[in-house]
């Protein structure tokens, strides 16, 4: 059950730093990218603390290099997220996105032979779908755009992730590799640099506020990460996978509250017309948990 607890706080702190993320990208920042090169200049310090706080633990060359090209991507996975983001509504593309446990399920029990009962599976199924109900908005027709090809490679690179990680995590502890999947993610961010300096320097320079609220979100993203490693190397990644479509829930709890608190921060609409749907939605997400449990 530890697993659980530890799926639930990672995707607790996670909806903390989506929430961030939304209002950098919807009202500060033109490029969405730019949060990603900022996060690129201090994913190393995160490596160092750990070296030097915990230690790490390294079994052999293969773990060294399966571990960075694990960060490699992560930083793919966000990659393809802004890109989405940049090219298709936040309500058109996040329904989409919540795919990646039906592919994560198929993935893990081809390379790391997770098989389970049948009521599990039922409780991914209802832990899918309620997250898909829970984040369409009435009226929202969900067509082919330009943003498909990046939200296809999302929901196949987070899977991806998501087993190899796994995998990696029977050869050591998660605070090793997660320490040096943050040199895998800092290759891809020099990849990323040169196309997004100026941008990325004219924020740093007339925008501290913006940099601080990325800064902000990137501890936050830093915490939840581990926590989910952590569940990760006790759980299998399956169920793991699903259960973390509860950060929907989460979300959703955490933009009511500001839309009623601090509307400036988020514009976020909550519909009498869709109340409805999200009951329905959440009661299939609680349905589901209950079963993968």
């Amino acid at each position: 059950m530890l697993w659980v607890y530890l799926t639930l706080l990672a995707v607790a702190i996670w909806g903390i730093s989506n929430i961030i993320d939304k209002h950098v990208i919807s009202l500060r920042v033109k490029d969405p990218l730019v949060p990603l090169v900022i996060d690129g200049f201090v994913v190393l310090f995160y490596s160092l603390a750990i070296f030097v706080v915990h230690g790490i633990s390294i079994p052999n060359t293969f773990f060294i290099l399966g571990s960075i090209v694990l960060g490699l991507l992560y930083f793919m996975v966000l990659l393809f997220y802004y890109k989405s983001m940049k090219l298709e509504e936040v309500s058109r593309a996040i329904p989409l996105m919540g795919l990646h446990p039906i592919i994560t399920l198929l993935f893990a029990t081809i390379f790391l032979g997770e098989i389970f009962s049948g009521i599990k599976y039922i409780g991914i199924f209802f832990l899918v779908a309620g997250g898909f109900m829970l984040v369409v908005k009435k009226g929202v027709r969900l067509t082919i755009t330009k943003a498909l090809p990046w939200l296809i490679l999302f929901n196949l690179f987070i899977a991806i992730y998501y087993v190899f990680m796994k995998y990696l995590l029977g050869f050591s502890d998660f605070w090793s590799v997660f320490a040096l999947a943050q040199i895998g993610f800092f290759i891809g961010f020099l990849f990323l640099l040169p196309f997004h300096f100026k941008e990325t320097k004219r924020i740093i320079k007339t925008a501290k506020k913006t940099v601080g609220f990325v800064l902000v979100s990137q501890v936050f993203n830093f915490i939840g990460v581990l926590l989910y490693m952590a569940a990760a190397s006790i759980g299998f990644i399956s169920l793991v996978a699903a259960l973390e479509q509860t950060q929907n829930i989460i979300v959703l709890f955490y933009a009511i509250i500001l839309s009623i608190f601090m509307p400036k921060i988020l514009k976020e609409e909550i519909k009498g017309s869709v109340i409805l749907l999200k009951i329905i939605a959440i009661v299939c997400m609680f349905i589901g948990a209950y079963l993968i449990i």
